[in-house]
């Protein structure tokens, strides 16, 4: 791990000048290396795909929709799970938007935008709205 053009200069001239010696130069390189690591850690930690919601939200992932059907009941549950325990979501709920978001899995993998979703190109709400959030079948899973 590098500590920097500017630090290394610096480290550099207070050796020239034999204000700190070469131990006191690797010791101030180590700390910096360690106080990187250690926040590089703890911004990982704190990442958003550490979190089981984020990771569990695949669900919602076009081609995931139509190509695993049970994967996607599998994950959605997992964000039903966590909405509960937050409070965010009524228990009694839950096994309606699990079975519409199943018949919606069925619908989707029989369309060719959800197979084909190029995210490039095109935009998951756009398509989800266009299916499921205009549609009185899907309205409970909708609202998750």
């Amino acid at each position: 791990v590098s500590v920097g053009f500017s630090a290394e200069t610096s480290l550099n001239q207070l050796k020239s000048t034999n204000k700190i010696s070469e131990r006191q130069s690797l010791e101030i390189k180590n700390e910096c290396r360690t106080f990187l690591v250690t926040i590089l850690r703890k911004l990982q930690d704190k990442c958003p795909v550490q979190h089981q919601l984020v990771r569990s939200m695949q669900c919602l992932d076009p081609k995931n929709m139509a190509g695993s059907k049970e994967k996607s009941l599998v994950q959605m549950r997992r964000v039903l799970k966590i909405l509960v325990e937050s409070n965010r979501l009524d228990e009694m709920a839950c096994d309606d938007v699990l079975r519409e978001f199943g018949d919606f899995c069925d619908f989707a993998s029989h369309q060719e935008g959800f197979r084909d979703f190029d995210p490039k190109k095109d935009r998951v709400d756009t398509l989800l709205y266009e299916s499921m959030g205009i549609s009185r079948a899907f309205s409970n899973a909708w609202n998750v």
